[in-house]
């Protein structure tokens, strides 16, 4: 199927950016080594405008416009990353989890290192829970909106701790201002405090969520911030009316998803835009666009 690059707006959405993935992060990390992002994003600058993705939050957009996103803070896009952005002049907004910079390791590698080094049954007898719970993998349903996240979170880093395992020196996500930048090509986005399942949460403990690292990031000086909130997981059901009533509250203008889609007819509720991101996998670019379309 042919892209109409005038009629869309693409928005990507990336994560880690190792030249080779570590070890106890080797499963369902969504990782573009940076040869492959230049090429990614070589494409998308011949195609497309590249703007910062809050452009595409503006009441009146246009199509043929491109955006860059990086999800989760990992630092292997400062290293690694950014050196791609520069050498092609191309702006990206880094989405950030503020609990990070407590010295947390973000829960969704805690999954994956339980994966990776063969603990799952161990885990799900100590959750008392089975793969069979939502007919999912146990990658899948810790995540699931049933399942509360904080919760989860806990529970994890329990079994963790009692079998042994510290992951206090597998930090791979931003755990330092110094990874802030005050740069041309760089703002910085809500992620939320601790990237979990929203509409798990109480309408409280998702203030708190976002509250806390809007606050972060407004404490920090000299830095670009995106006024657009990046949904953790992004899909539908990981939001809640709750959460759109939060965002408008604390002033943002447009609201993230990632459901592998292109943006074409804009869709919003009232004042807040919502705006569709897709994952990249594959190294040619133009073919994933064109998946986008189904």
């Amino acid at each position: 199927m042919n892209l109409d690059h005038s009629t869309y707006s693409p928005v990507c959405v990336y994560h880690a950016c190792f030249p080779r993935i570590p070890p106890d992060l080797d499963r369902h990390l969504h990782n573009t080594a940076p040869t492959t992002l230049h090429d990614h994003l070589s494409y998308l600058k011949k195609q497309f405008r590249m703007v910062a993705v809050d452009e595409l939050a503006e009441p009146h957009r246009a199509g043929g416009i491109a955006a860059i996103t990086f999800d989760d803070g990992y630092k292997s896009v400062i290293t690694h990353a950014l050196p791609v952005l520069m050498d092609l002049d191309i702006p990206c907004t880094l989405y950030i989890n503020s609990s990070s910079f407590d010295q947390r390791v973000f829960w969704r590698d805690k999954i994956r290192y339980i994966v990776s080094h063969g603990l799952v049954e161990a885990c799900e007898e100590f959750l008392q829970r089975s793969t069979n719970t939502h007919d999912m993998s146990f990658y899948r349903y810790t995540k699931h909106p049933t399942n509360n996240s904080r919760r989860m979170d806990e529970q994890i880093s329990i079994f963790l701790e009692n079998h042994g395992h510290d992951l206090q020196t597998s930090r791979h996500c931003f755990d330092d201002v110094r990874y802030l930048l005050d740069h041309p090509l760089i703002s910085y986005g809500n992620h939320s405090h601790s990237h979990y399942v929203l509409s798990s949460l109480s309408a409280e403990d998702q203030y708190q969520e976002i509250h806390r690292t809007r606050q972060f990031l407004a404490g920090i000086p000299d830095i670009r911030i995106s006024s657009v909130f990046a949904v953790p997981f992004g899909d539908l059901r990981d939001y809640d009316h709750h959460t759109v009533t939060i965002l408008k509250e604390l002033g943002y203008r447009g609201l993230l998803l990632s459901r592998q889609r292109l943006n074409g007819n804009w869709g919003g509720d009232g004042d807040l835009a919502i705006i569709e991101r897709f994952m990249p996998r594959g190294p040619d670019m133009a073919k994933v666009l064109a998946g986008c379309l189904g």
